[in-house]
């Protein structure tokens, strides 16, 4: 029933053009929904999506705040959380300590949620450029990067993102799509 065209649910079974057009829209989210009762996760395997996730999903962030994406085997999203906020100023010794508390965290989210990879996005503040965020952030992600494959999770990169414009800790920088 839930496959036949609207002509044939209305001539055989005498439903109304309406209820037609509810059964065919049910057959059709039917078709879309995950077999084996998994769920859709959104797929963030490259710069096109992770800036697409970010334009959506991300933009209401406060500005400097630091957020991780958790991603499974297949980079699909498995978690947007923010990143406990470390301290920038100060002695080096207390700025170490606070980053190192910092990345345990994100690290131990990481195994509770079975991560096998995340990817690190600062919304910039407005007071800087990506480049003075990136420079700031360094020390964190330089951690990230050293203590992550110990756990077996891979650390994709840390970009930040302001004014229209992003750039890549490990890679080239450009334009934001």
């Amino acid at each position: 029933m839930l496959e036949a065209g609207e002509e044939n649910l209305r001539q055989i079974s005498g439903v109304t053009r309406a209820s037609a057009a509810v059964l065919q829209d049910v057959a059709y989210v039917a078709d879309r929904l995950p077999e084996n009762g998994e769920e859709t996760r959104q797929f963030l395997g490259n710069w096109d999506s992770i800036l697409e996730y970010a334009d959506v999903y991300l933009a209401n962030a406060p500005r400097g705040q630091v957020r991780a994406l958790f991603l499974d085997s297949r980079n699909q999203l498995i978690a947007d959380e923010a990143v406990p906020a470390f301290l920038h100023e100060g002695s080096s010794h207390e700025t170490m300590a606070c980053i190192r508390q910092a990345v345990a965290l994100v690290l131990q989210r990481a195994l509770a949620l079975h991560a096998c990879a995340l990817v690190t996005v600062d919304w910039v503040a407005e007071d800087q450029t990506q480049d003075q965020t990136l420079a700031q952030n360094a020390p964190f992600v330089r951690e990230l990067q050293r203590s992550a494959p110990l756990l077996a999770v891979e650390v994709h990169d840390h970009i930040a993102i302001g004014c229209g414009e992003w750039r890549s800790f490990n890679h080239h920088t450009g334009p934001k799509s």
